[in-house]
């Protein structure tokens, strides 16, 4: 009875892991037909970030990490810009807090301000850092 119980909960796991990375590969695949590609964004930000925040190599990998991660939860999100942009704006702005957290760990004060001051004045889609301020 024991493994039985056990390999229901096994296939119950598998299955609901199945799912979120379809409902994950779903949103990405609709953000990158909008022209969104995590990977692609991510590089082009780190060629202006690197040199603009003085970045060191042992906060190379880091900044990467937090803004590719903010960016693959921005692509969740981006639909409601079009259909929804008060809840965009909200979500937009808690994933934007969540990455300048992570960024205060691997940054120094000076290069936290200094990307801070890297904001574009309007949401720009010539300047990549758009991506992550808008």
């Amino acid at each position: 009875m024991k493994k039985l119980f056990l390999l229901l909960m096994l296939v119950a796991f598998i299955s609901l892991g199945t799912q979120a990375q379809d409902a994950l590969k779903q949103a990405t695949s609709a953000a990158t037909s909008a022209g969104f590609d995590v990977k692609s964004l991510t590089s082009s930000i780190m060629n202006k970030l690197g040199p603009s925040l003085k970045l060191t190599g042992d906060q190379k990998p880091g900044v990467m990490s937090a803004v590719s991660g903010f960016l693959g939860e921005k692509a969740k999100i981006l639909p409601l810009q079009q259909s929804d942009p008060t809840s965009y704006a909200t979500k937009q702005g808690g994933l934007f807090n969540s990455l300048k957290s992570k960024l205060g760990g691997i940054l120094t004060a000076v290069q936290l301000t200094k990307f801070m001051g890297l904001k574009p004045k309007t949401n720009d889609a010539t300047n990549v850092l758009s991506n992550l301020f808008f």
